[in-house]
């Protein structure tokens, strides 16, 4: 391998290096139903494989500035055998991202007026365990911290949102896991458990991330409740006076009787 390898690199745009390969596609090479010699000849004059464009012109500007390339190829083991596509994981981040740019918006319609308080449009606001009334849209206009309040309300919301689906996801691949199919094939199994696991994780991350928030600065929907009614019990309490000056004084003024 070796050998070829040099053979190879005399006519490269560029050195090879180390070359390693995968298990599976050493046990390829090993049973003879792979050589991976055209591949390498490829890959060193400047065939990058299945890689997206932007990745092609960074691989040509490589060559010239001496960067790590890279290269993408396809291999099929069996005839007919149907192509696996696989993407990369993300987590539930971008998720919660979107989640809280769509609470938030329906929030700000709802404060503004620009959306009605339907119940419709307040389930959008908000989620099943944190649940948005009309009271708190109400208590959040008369707030004059209204947009901070509102982004945290949203915030909450989103999080608890995707908890609730990641829920529900991990609910479904446990009851999957029981099918009779799944349940005798043993591959099927792992795999259900090593999605299982990294949704766990996911869940057990989401959970500290809110029980932390709400440490921190409580719960959003009651901050602003509680501020509401206390600024309305403090605005009863104030007299303000009568707006007739010495009315009582006047009342009690005999009246002159005309015979």
């Amino acid at each position: 391998m070796a050998l070829a390898v040099l053979n190879l690199a005399s006519q490269a745009r560029f050195s090879p290096g180390q070359v390693v390969m995968t298990a599976g596609v050493d046990e390829l090479v090993r049973q003879g139903r792979l050589n991976p010699t055209p591949y390498l000849r490829r890959h060193l004059h400047g065939d990058w494989g299945g890689l997206c464009d932007d990745d092609w012109q960074l691989n040509d500007a490589a060559l010239k500035s001496g960067d790590r390339v890279l290269g993408e190829r396809e291999q099929r083991t069996c005839e007919n055998c149907t192509k696996t596509q696989t993407t990369p994981g993300v987590g539930l981040t971008p998720m919660i991202q979107e989640e809280y740019e769509t609470k938030l918006l329906v929030l700000q319609e709802l404060v503004s007026g620009a959306r009605p308080t339907t119940p419709t449009n307040l389930d959008a606001a908000g989620s099943s365990s944190l649940p948005i009334t009309r009271g708190v849209i109400e208590a959040l206009r008369d707030e004059p911290d209204q947009d901070v309040l509102g982004k945290r309300l949203a915030s909450e919301a989103a999080l608890s949102s995707v908890l609730e689906k990641a829920l529900l996801l991990q609910r479904t691949l446990l009851t999957g896991k029981k099918e009779p199919n799944v349940a005798a094939n043993e591959l099927a199994v792992r795999a259900v458990d090593q999605e299982s696991r990294a949704l766990e994780q996911e869940i057990d991350n989401l959970k500290t991330e809110l029980e932390l928030r709400r440490t921190l600065a409580g719960n959003a929907a009651m901050a602003i409740v509680q501020r509401h009614s206390t600024r309305a019990a403090g605005s009863r309490g104030v007299f303000e006076g009568d707006t007739l000056r010495d009315r009582l004084r006047e009342v009690q003024k005999p009246r002159s009787v005309t015979p």
